[in-house]
């Protein structure tokens, strides 16, 4: 049975394959144990390679990435498909053009837990 993560990073793009890349080997080196956290990609229709930019990631990774497609209708809708396939109890909405720290992840569910509070959003 596959652990439940405790952070979903919820990755929505379109038409960003290229940078996409980068955002995904960035996530990839953090220092959060790779089985607390899980990737979602959501695309939003992209025209262009991003599920081959996804596809080629995947081969490289250990973790859990998931990668959903449909037809574009723009960002919330695709966020909010995101947060629909999301398992882990913290959500992290991510854009596609932000190259994460390598602490990043773990600083974020260190925030959550300092406040555990229900309502508790951490930015930045």
């Amino acid at each position: 049975m596959e652990q439940v993560p405790e952070l979903s990073v919820v990755l929505a793009t379109f038409r960003r394959g290229e940078t996409l890349r980068e955002t995904l080997r960035c996530l990839a080196n953090q220092t959060l144990a790779i089985g607390r956290y899980e990737i979602i990609v959501v695309d939003d229709g992209s025209p262009d390679h991003t599920s081959a930019v996804v596809e080629e990631f995947r081969t490289g990774y250990s973790g859990t990435l998931r990668y959903l497609r449909h037809d574009n209708h723009g960002p919330g809708y695709t966020q909010n498909r995101g947060i629909e396939d999301a398992r882990g109890e913290l959500i992290l909405l991510m854009a596609d053009d932000i190259f994460m720290q390598p602490g990043a992840l773990e600083a974020h569910v260190r925030q959550h837990q300092q406040h555990p509070e229900r309502w508790a959003v951490v930015l930045g």
